[in-house]
């Protein structure tokens, strides 16, 4: 994959976390994760490509994604950050994700939702064009 992502001059492949197993846990699976990763980014560093983290899935928050992060002793990694993931996954604010994500965030998704109470769900959530939402990343 490194060596196709080189071939189009991209800078960076994005990878997810995603599911915790039914047979494992979270720290298990994070470290399953970071060892993963590291060994992705030894193959793709040498082709100038990095391995990007996405906050998706059970390992959605900031907090999650870091911590699989500082296992990986890799240089070449870095975050695909998506606040709206973290808020619906830990009510996590924007502002704090870009505090601890920092300079480990190499790309952004913006995109905007609005609550959709389906059968009384008050977590329930609908995608919405950006800025027409309930959720304003302006301090993403």
């Amino acid at each position: 994959m490194s060596d196709l992502a080189a071939e189009l001059g991209a800078p960076g492949l994005r990878v997810f976390g995603d599911t915790i197993r039914p047979s494992a846990n979270r720290e298990s699976t994070g470290a399953w994760i970071a060892d993963s990763i590291c060994q992705l980014a030894e193959n793709a560093a040498p082709k100038g490509v990095e391995v990007w983290l996405e906050t998706h899935g059970d390992f959605a928050g900031a907090c999650d994604t870091s911590a699989i992060l500082a296992l990986v002793s890799a240089p070449n990694t870095g975050v695909v950050w998506d606040p709206i993931n973290s808020f619906v996954a830990t009510r996590e604010l924007p502002a704090d994700g870009a505090a601890t994500l920092g300079a480990a965030i190499r790309h952004v998704h913006v995109k905007d939702i609005r609550r959709h109470d389906a059968k009384g769900d008050p977590d329930s959530w609908q995608y919405a064009l950006t800025g027409e939402g309930d959720f304003r990343c302006r301090s993403c």
